[in-house]
């Protein structure tokens, strides 16, 4: 568990989760000081094993100084020698494009009269036809037989005939019914935030549900605008114990107006109770993010 300092007071404890949605939301920052258990003393955010949740906003454009600004015909001279040089810098260019142009257009004309006098001489060398002269049998070229008239798929492509059933082990239970219930749980997880954040908090275990109460577990969603899952794959299963990995995009509003989007990926354990599937335990950690300036 950890602590963090904001406004002169000490605030906590408070679980990972709940430090990593407040760095989302930017309400604390790299110079944030944290304590956990195991710490002499307080430490900076950025010191600690919390700075691989930070990202970097882009630095802004450099400034134009108000002189310029004021006087932008200073930052401009015309003089009639650099006028001189431009005309005869186009002269030399015109001229090169059109020697250019000339030797394309001669080389087109010997290629072509080539090309017209080696089909004469290999005229000229076949043997004349004798009329009702047997002519030696040659099958023609076989035509590649195909299903339809349109190109055939690329080789990576796998159509519906092609494609092979996964194949779980024989067991007491369905392994394909409970990847099925695992991956509903962890949709339904994430397609609900924020809009419908008590049924994305269910998805939790009750244990996980016992150590942090709603009210705190949905603070740090306040500035959310979305969290997309991407990508889930089962790792490990077993009949009440499960893991997965996931790959997942949020976007948040920054403090200034603009937006911040994050890619994220990591792991998710989950437990079974009573025949349902809950998210107990993650490890998810920041992949990559940038910053997107308000449009003002």
């Amino acid at each position: 568990m950890w602590f963090y300092a904001k406004d002169d007071r000490q605030i906590g404890p408070v679980s990972e989760d709940i430090i990593v949605e407040l760095i989302r939301k930017g309400e604390i920052t790299r110079e944030t000081k944290v304590w956990r258990d195991g710490f002499q003393d307080w430490k900076k955010l950025e010191d600690t094993e919390l700075s691989k949740y930070l990202v970097e906003a882009p630095k802004a454009p450099s400034y134009i100084s108000n002189k310029s600004m004021d006087n932008p015909k200073e930052n401009i001279v015309v003089t009639n020698k650099s006028s001189g040089n431009l005309k005869t810098l186009l002269i030399v260019m015109a001229s090169v494009l059109i020697t250019i142009v000339a030797l394309s257009i001669g080389y087109v004309f010997i290629i072509k009269n080539k090309s017209s006098k080696s089909s004469e001489v290999n005229n000229y060398n076949q043997p004349p036809v004798v009329a009702n002269q047997p002519q030696p049998s040659q099958a023609p070229p076989q035509t590649p037989q195909t299903s339809n008239q349109y190109p055939p798929p690329p080789s990576n492509y796998a159509t519906p005939q092609q494609q092979t059933p996964t194949q779980y082990p024989q067991s007491q239970y369905s392994q394909t019914n409970e990847v099925a219930a695992i991956d509903l749980v962890v949709e339904n997880y994430y397609s609900n935030i924020p809009n419908n954040l008590e049924v994305s908090y269910e998805q939790l275990s009750p244990e996980r549900r016992a150590s942090m109460p709603f009210s705190s577990w949905a603070s740090g969603y306040g500035s959310t605008l979305y969290d997309k899952l991407q990508n889930i794959k089962v790792l490990e299963l077993t009949p009440d114990y499960a893991k997965v990995f996931v790959t997942f995009q949020s976007k948040d509003i920054a403090n200034d107006g603009g937006t911040i989007v994050k890619n994220w990926e990591g792991t998710w354990t989950l437990v079974k109770e009573n025949g349902k599937w809950y998210l107990d335990r993650s490890d998810i950690r920041l992949a990559n993010g940038y910053y997107k300036r308000p449009l003002y």
